[in-house]
This record gives C-alpha cells, sequence and structure tokens, in this order.
C-alpha cells in the first residue's frame, strides 16, 4: 500500500454513516456485487477509522485516549526493549505527591479506584518536555528496529500471525470458527474422492469407448474446478490472516501513540499545575476549588417544604454578603493564579515551557508518530507480500501432493482401459462376427486363427514301410492381432493431465481473486450449478428406481385387463421364476441375462410381456447405469459441482425434506420459477448450521454443508472487512490491500500542504500555533491580553461590590476558550476549557445568589 494512494483519495472520499457488521452474516447470504462491496469497504473503513475521513483528518488537533500504562505483550520477547520503555517510562524530572498524582490522574481522565497499586506508582515517572521529546524518540526508533529483527524469530509468516492472538484481537476467534480448518481437510485429499469403481464395469459389459472418454474429458473440467476451489479457500484463509495483520499492526501502533500523547499530557498537565491551600491544582480540581463557598452559599436558600408550602428561610444580609464575598473571592484567586499561569506562558517564563522546549516536544512527539505510522504500515506491506507468497506455495504444494498420490493416473489410466475394452469388442465383432470373451477384453489380443501343429517331413513308418507318415513336426504359433491403442483416435486422446497445467490455473484463478475479489455473478452461478446438478441426481436416481419398479411389474405383476390379447400377456408361475432365480430382489442384469437366453422368444401366451420387457429392459438399465455413475462418479458426471449427499448432508436433508420438485429444476421453462425456492431453503439451513457450530464445532460445520461453507465464508469475509478508503481506485488490489486506519495514516501526510484546508498542513499549522502563543501580536497573544485586562477590571471591583459585571470576562473566556489556534495546542486547549467553564459556572452561582439576596448589600473597601 503506497502512502500517496492515500493522500490521492484523500480529495475523492466522501463520509457515511452506514454501521460496521462486525462478524455478521448477511440476512439474504449473497456474495455482494463489486458496487455494493465498494461501499461496505467504504463504510467499513470509515468506522475502523473512528469516523475519521478524508474531510476530518486534521479538523481538531489529533487526539488518542491512553491507556493508564500502555503496554505491549511481551509473549516470546518480540518487542522486549520497546516493552521495557513503555513499563519505564521517561526519566523522571517533575516530582509530585501521591494526592497529587490521584488528581493528575483524573486530569488524564482516569481514576484510582481498582489500582493494585498507589497512585502515584501507577502513574510512573513525569519527564520535562525534553526528557519526554527523547523519550518518544527511543520509542519509534526501537520499534523500528524490534520490528526488522523480532519477527525474523518465526520460521514463517503463519508464525507471526498466531502470534498476533496474544494482541487479545476481537472476532478472532470468531472469524477462525467460521473459516478455519476447512483448508486442512481440503490440502490432505479428504474433501475430494478419486478413488476407481471397478464395480461399476462389471455392471454391464462394455460401456461404448466415447462414454470414458467424455467421463475422462470431463476429468479436466473436474480438476479445474477443485484448483479453482482450492484458490477461493486459500484466499479466505490468507486474506484472514491479513486482516488479523491490519488489526494487529493497528493495536500496536495505537498502543504506542497512545503512551507518547500519555506522557505529553502529563508533563504538560504537571507544568500547568499551580500552588493552591498547600497543594497543586491540575485541571481536574478546577470543579471543587471553590465548592466549599458554593455549598456554604446554596445551603442558605434552602428550597421550600412541598408538604407544607412553608415559607422559605431567607439569610440575613449579613450571612448573604459574606459567602457571596467569599465566593467571589474564591473565584477570583483562582482565575488570577490559573491566568498568571497563562501569562507566564505565553512570556515564555512557565518554568520548563519554553517557546524552544514546547517546540522540541510536540515536534518529537509528532516526528516519533509519525515513525511508529511508518513503521506499522511497511511491515503491514512486507506481511502482506509473505501471505501472498505462502499462499502460492500452499497451492503449488497441494497440486504438487495430488499428482503425487498416484489418484489422477489411477483414474486417467482406468478411463483408458475401459475405453479400450470397448475399442477390443468392436475390433472382434468387426473381423470375428462375434463379441470379445473376457480373456480378449483382458489382453487386447484377438486369437484369428488358434495355434496348431504342422507336419514339416514325411517318411515311411519303420515296421511297415508301406505306411506313410510323419516324422516331424512344426507348431505353427496362432495368428493374433493385438489393440494398439495409439491408432484408436478416442482411446488415444485420454492422456494423463499435465501437473502444470492446474498450477498454472492456480495462478491465474488466485491472482483473479487477490485482484478483484469474488464475482457476485460467479457465485451465484456457482450455487445455481450445485442445485441443478444436484437437481439432476435427484432427478437420475428417481428416474432409475422408477424403471425399475416398471419392469419388475411387467415381469411379476397381474396386469389384469391392462394388456390386451388374450393370452398374450400371462405371466410366468411362481415355480418357474423361482427355478430361473428370479425374485424383486434379482438385479435388472439378472433379469436382462434371463431374457436373451430366453428359451421362448416367440411363445404366443407371453408375447406382449416380453415385447414390453424388451423395451423397458433396456431403458432401465441404462438409467439405472447413469444412476449409479451419479453417485459413484460424482466428480467426473458433474464436473462442476461437489456430492451434496455425501458431503453436505444437512442441506440433502433439508431440500429432500422440503417435498420439491426436482425435475422442475432441471426443466428450462420452469428452472428460474422455481430456483429462488431452493436457494431459499439451503441459505436459511447455511445460516442455521454456522449458528449451531457455535457450540457443535467447525468440524461438524464442514462435515454438514461441505462447499457451501466456502459461499458462506465469502459472504462473511465481504461484510467483516476493514475496508478501504478507495475500494473503486483501479490501481490497487481489492484482496491484501486494507490498510491502517485514517486516524493513523493521516500522521503520514500530515506535512501536506492544504490537508484539511490547512494551508500549512498539520505540522506547519501546530508550529504556527505554538509560535502564536508566546507572541502577543497573534490572534491567540490577543486574546490571551483581552482576558487579561477583562481580569484586571473584575479585580478592581472585587471587595467593593457584590453586583460585579462579568460581561467582559465572560466573552474574553470564550474568544480564548474558541480560539482556533489554541485548538491545536492540546492539551493546553483542553486545561483552558477546563479553566473557562469552572468560571462560567461560578459566574452563575453568584448571580443566583445575588438574585435571591434580600437587599442589595454594598461592602465596604
Amino acid at each position: 500500500m503506497k502512502m500517496s494512494y492515500f493522500a490521492c483519495a484523500c480529495a475523492l472520499i466522501t463520509s457515511s454513516a452506514h454501521a460496521y457488521e462486525i462478524c455478521q452474516l448477511s440476512d439474504e447470504l449473497s456474495v455482494l456485487d463489486k458496487e455494493s462491496f465498494n461501499t461496505v469497504q467504504r463504510d467499513n473503513y470509515q468506522t475502523f477509522s473512528e469516523d475519521i475521513t478524508a474531510d476530518t483528518l486534521f479538523t481538531t488537533a489529533p487526539e488518542h485516549l491512553p491507556e493508564l500504562k500502555p503496554s505491549l505483550p511481551d509473549t516470546e520477547g518480540i518487542f522486549a526493549r520497546t516493552s521495557l520503555l513503555l513499563e519505564t517510562g521517561p526519566a523522571s524530572t517533575l516530582a509530585i505527591e501521591s494526592g497529587e498524582a490521584a488528581r493528575l490522574m483524573r486530569t488524564l481522565g482516569r481514576t484510582t479506584s481498582g489500582l493494585a497499586k498507589g497512585a502515584l506508582e501507577a502513574l510512573g515517572p513525569i519527564g520535562d518536555a525534553a526528557v519526554v521529546g527523547l523519550w518518544a524518540r527511543d520509542v519509534a526508533n526501537t520499534f523500528q528496529d524490534e520490528s526488522r529483527t523480532s519477527y525474523d524469530r518465526f520460521t514463517s509468516v503463519m508464525g507471526l500471525i498466531d502470534w498476533f492472538g496474544v494482541l487479545k484481537l476481537p472476532e478472532r476467534e470468531i472469524d477462525r470458527h467460521i473459516l478455519s480448518k476447512r483448508w486442512a481437510a481440503i490440502a490432505a485429499g479428504d474433501h475430494y474422492s478419486f478413488s476407481v469403481h471397478n464395480d461399476l464395469v462389471t455392471q454391464q459389459d462394455v460401456r461404448n469407448k466415447v462414454h470414458w472418454a467424455a467421463l475422462a474429458a470431463n476429468q479436466d473440467a473436474m480438476l479445474t474446478q477443485v484448483v479453482n476451489g482450492y484458490a477461493t479457500d486459500l484466499a479466505l484463509k490468507y486474506q484472514l490472516h491479513y486482516q488479523e495483520a491490519v488489526k494487529a499492526q493497528t493495536e500496536m501502533a495505537e498502543t504506542l501513540l497512545n503512551a507518547i500523547d500519555l506522557e505529553v499530557r502529563k508533563t504538560l498537565s504537571t507544568h500547568f499545575a499551580f500552588d493552591w491551600e498547600d497543594t497543586r491544582l491540575f485541571a481536574s480540581d478546577f470543579s471543587s476549588a471553590c465548592q466549599t463557598q458554593v455549598t456554604a452559599l446554596e445551603a442558605l436558600y434552602p428550597a421550600y417544604q412541598e408538604n407544607n408550602n412553608a415559607p422559605q428561610r431567607l439569610p440575613s444580609t449579613k450571612e448573604a454578603n459574606r459567602a457571596l464575598s467569599s465566593l467571589q473571592q474564591c473565584q477570583f484567586a483562582l482565575q488570577q493564579s490559573a491566568f498568571a499561569v497563562l501569562d507566564e506562558l505565553s512570556k515564555g517564563q512557565r518554568d520548563g515551557l519554553s517557546q524552544p522546549a514546547v517546540h522540541y516536544l510536540y515536534r518529537r512527539a509528532l516526528e516519533a508518530k509519525k515513525q511508529i505510522v511508518d513503521t506499522t504500515d511497511n511491515h503491514l506491506s512486507l506481511i502482506q507480500q509473505k501471505l501472498r507468497q505462502e499462499m502460492r506455495k500452499a497451492g503449488h504444494d497441494t497440486i504438487d501432493a495430488l499428482f503425487a498420490s498416484g489418484s489422477i493416473q489411477q483414474s486417467t489410466q482406468f478411463f483408458k482401459e475401459q475405453a479400450s475394452r470397448y475399442a477390443v469388442d468392436e475390433m472382434a465383432r468387426s473381423v470375428l462376427y462375434r463379441p470379445a470373451t473376457g480373456r480378449e477384453l483382458s489382453t487386447k489380443t484377438l486369437v484369428l486363427q488358434p495355434g496348431y501343429s504342422k507336419c514339416t517331413y514325411f517318411g515311411v513308418s519303420r515296421r511297415n514301410p508301406q505306411i506313410p507318415m510323419c516324422l516331424e513336426e512344426t507348431w505353427i504359433p496362432a495368428e493374433t492381432r493385438t489393440f494398439d491403442q495409439t491408432k484408436d483416435d478416442v482411446v488415444n486422446a485420454i492422456r494423463l493431465p499435465s501437473k502444470q497445467t492446474y498450477i498454472s490455473h492456480f495462478d491465474d484463478a488466485m491472482q483473479q481473486l487477490v485482484t478483484h475479489g469474488w464475482d457476485a455473478n460467479n457465485e451465484d452461478e456457482w450455487l445455481e450449478t450445485q442445485l441443478k446438478d444436484y437437481a439432476r441426481q435427484q432427478t437420475t436416481k428417481q428416474q432409475s428406481r422408477d424403471n425399475k419398479l416398471l419392469v419388475q411389474r411387467w415381469l411379476f405383476a397381474s396386469l389384469g385387463n391392462e394388456c390386451s390379447g388374450n393370452n398374450a400377456c400371462a405371466g410366468w408361475s411362481q415355480d418357474y421364476l423361482a427355478k430361473e432365480n428370479l425374485s424383486h430382489n434379482s438385479s435388472l442384469a439378472d433379469i436382462a441375462k434371463w431374457l436373451a437366453a430366453y428359451p421362448s422368444p416367440n411363445s404366443y401366451v407371453h408375447k406382449n410381456r416380453l415385447a414390453k420387457l424388451k423395451v423397458e429392459l433396456p431403458r432401465a438399465l441404462e438409467s439405472e447405469w447413469q444412476a449409479a455413475l451419479s453417485h459413484s462418479y460424482h466428480s467426473y458426471a458433474y464436473p462442476n459441482s461437489f456430492n451434496i449427499e455425501q458431503y453436505a448432508p444437512l442441506i440433502d436433508s433439508a431440500l429432500k425434506g422440503a417435498g420439491l420438485n426436482f425435475s422442475a429444476l432441471v426443466n428450462p421453462a420452469q428452472s428460474d420459477k422455481v430456483m429462488p425456492v431452493f436457494k431459499r431453503i439451503v441459505k436459511t439451513k447455511i445460516m442455521d448450521a454456522m449458528v449451531q457450530s457455535e457450540t457443535r464445532g467447525n468440524e461438524w460445520l464442514n462435515a454438514q454443508i461441505g462447499d457451501f461453507q466456502r459461499y458462506a465464508a465469502i459472504v462473511h469475509a465481504q461484510h467483516t472487512t476493514t475496508g478501504h478508503y478507495a475500494p473503486a481506485q483501479a490501481d490497487h488490489n481489492t484482496l491484501f490491500s486494507q490498510p491502517l486506519p485514517a486516524y493513523l495514516l493521516r500522521y503520514s501526510i500530515s506535512e501536506v500542504p492544504g490537508i484539511s484546508n490547512l494551508p500549512a498542513g498539520y505540522d506547519g499549522t501546530l508550529r504556527a500555533s505554538i509560535d502564536a502563543m508566546y507572541t502577543p501580536s497573534s490572534s491567540l497573544g490577543q486574546r490571551i491580553t483581552e482576558v487579561s485586562a477583562a481580569q484586571d477590571a473584575v479585580a478592581a471591583q472585587i471587595g467593593r461590590a457584590c453586583d460585579i459585571d462579568y460581561t467582559d470576562l465572560k466573552q474574553s473566556l470564550l474568544n480564548l476558550s474558541g480560539n482556533d489556534t489554541l485548538m491545536w495546542l492540546y492539551p493546553m486547549s483542553d486545561w483552558v476549557d477546563s479553566l473557562t467553564r469552572e468560571q462560567l459556572r461560578l459566574q452563575a452561582v453568584i448571580n443566583w445568589g445575588l438574585n435571591n439576596k434580600p437587599i442589595t448589600i454594598f461592602v465596604a473597601s
């Protein structure tokens, strides 16, 4: 993933409010088309990026909510030195007491409840600007170094992916439950059967050689389908692992950025703290600094008694005057102390917060964040490359194992052997005018003329010279003709598939998936093909059963008036049938042998029955063959589908139990009407199985729904992607392209002028904001001056009157808090906001007290 892609896309991406649905399958369980998937990618990426979009990369200062003690897992010692830096923190240069530590923690957004150790220990050391800046640099450098070297400890990228599990990635186990282990069964050769079923051949003597050649040709289509399916399985597997890598790299980078932000906030918050009643006051303490005075004032004006509506007791003039004066003095002292800090800061007189020191702190922190994000993104690219390499190797290894097993060679030789048997029989009928014998079929050699002995030397008998006799014989070998398969175009065309052909198929399929992802039309066509082939299988089996029943009816049943011709439809006696070993349990082959050898084929009394059997028996034999073929040779009979009966029994039982008309699905005129019903049943059952698998396990799921798990996994993978900011961009792949979230990637382009409408970019804006803090003539400097002037005006009234006009002070505080320049100086801006909120609250309380006073009181100076 190139950073320039992200920068270029920033001008094109629009915001979106769609929810990111974690680990949920679509209600319709349908593979998304390209446009819909792009929408999901954009929506999911926005959620993954915490709603940071191209338009909002730097509309405010980047803020990370740090843990009190961010840490990386130290399993395997992968990031041992980085983890140690996070654990120890920067060198301590600023000391605080335990009570102050607890309040500083609250300022940082953390409480002390539930801590196993004291607040001071939990907070860790606090460094000054220089120390924190150097520490941030060390964290970034160490993380970069360890990323280069520590990952090399893993013998494969999969070992690294498994290590990411220690990060407790969300949804990781759920995703693996849905997708994992399936490919292991396929790679082991357990999912597809290439065994040869010789018993089929014995059911009928010889099949047409074209038939066997067609099955052999289907083997190529079947293997191509297997390779394409395996490419999809591997793409699902390694895309899942890539997504794990994206989430893991994101979590590590975010942990480090949080740690840096925490230390920056700790040092600045400590420097902003000021002395207050024998302690130091932090931003979180503002709301409690004058709470005693607020409580005392409120106590003077209790609420009406609701039960008896007793009149409110009003305080005496002296009591009201004293309470208001006390609150005003506290409020002013808080304001004066806080703005003394701000005044010292703006003049460069605040200890530890000189202009160079603040520049150094922010610059080092930002540079460290950039380096961490770059390190993370570069390593994600490396992981992506290794995953793709391992994915390709896994595919090649599986194809190698398939051919090394001998299954392909065995099946090819079997088909060639069966086609040759027919060719030999064909040759025997042509030359010898008879079917080939079993021996001739097995040896593929015809005996045209048997071998014989020939007398080659005649003489006379020694006992009786008058009698001629053969004195020497010579054996004349038999004249034979051996079948030469190279001269038979059909048989010779049956060849062993080339392993390299399927490796090329795999590479092409894999590249297609990586580049374009899953095609909704192709996947929907695959689903429909499974259902149509299943319907053909069921229709063929039912036809076979019907045809056999028809044969048995004409052989065994009493037909009554159904058969015309008087005695021409007479049946055979039970004794005769028993003598011929014929019963309802007899096979069609046995019946065919009986019919072929029937001694009275022209018998009048059985004429109609015999005629009907001669018509129906060949049909029944053919349909029985096709039914057996659809089961035992399913992968060759239906090369583009898997055997649902064998590998998806849950779907098989659902379809059979729904009372569907399978013949309608294979009828072109009705298929479009009934297909939605079949698909709805299958998809509903798949989703039900997915739910059950949460308790029954993944192996149960794979055994129950077979390749339909792949279909569900594709839908799942599409909906749970972390997404992309520009999924429609032509120059990036669909898989292995999901980037880090925008709230991290933005650091890689933060210096770009014009980003988020900042002419100097974020980096330049941050530098200018720091300079503005120390420049009286800047807009920020002027706002600080306005607050000082308004504060002086209020100071002149303190102790002279209770009814003080806070209008100018209030407005100047609001102007300062809302200043566009101050906004970039987080957490300084947060400190000013906290002070402003508390001052406005205290002013409101004072005004409330004035409105409730019985008379206007003037306090002597």
